[in-house]
């Protein structure tokens, strides 16, 4: 469920992103960075799980959201992605999110905004990666 997850949300963030309707509407960004980085979250909880990991460590609070924290329980039980821009837009937009701010906008928030046009493939590539690794088929173009 864990990739059907990662799936829906990285569509979504395509949906959203490449709507003619979302021209010129900078607040989207907000819902696109949250629905890119519940894709890459949810893609590596399904590798981590799949490769054997600890489903607790995953409840952990400094793990739960943290999309760096995520990256590196996979590598330690050998997933690298392929796509170096994955781990560049998690540590893009990792803190904001796993902050929930994204979400929940505070006072002062600083935000770190990723290149839509760039990030929404390489995460749909990503998911892509995941399906494999886990034992799925690719989706079809």
């Amino acid at each position: 469920m864990l990739y059907a997850g990662a799936v829906n949300y990285a569509d979504a963030a395509q949906l959203v992103f490449a709507h003619p309707a979302s021209e010129g509407r900078d607040g989207l960004i907000l819902p696109t960075h949250t629905l890119l980085g519940l894709a890459i979250e949810l893609g590596f909880k399904a590798v981590y799980l799949h490769s054997g990991g600890d489903p607790k460590e995953l409840k952990k609070p400094a793990v739960r959201h943290n999309l760096i924290a995520l990256r590196d329980l996979c590598s330690g039980l050998g997933f690298q992605s392929s796509l170096p821009q994955i781990g560049q837009i998690a540590s893009a937009i990792g803190p904001n999110y796993a902050a929930h701010e994204y979400r929940y906008m505070r006072p002062n928030s600083k935000l770190t905004f990723v290149d839509g046009n760039a990030a929404v493939p390489v995460v749909q590539k990503f998911v892509d990666e995941v399906a494999q690794q886990v034992g799925l088929p690719v989706r079809p173009d």
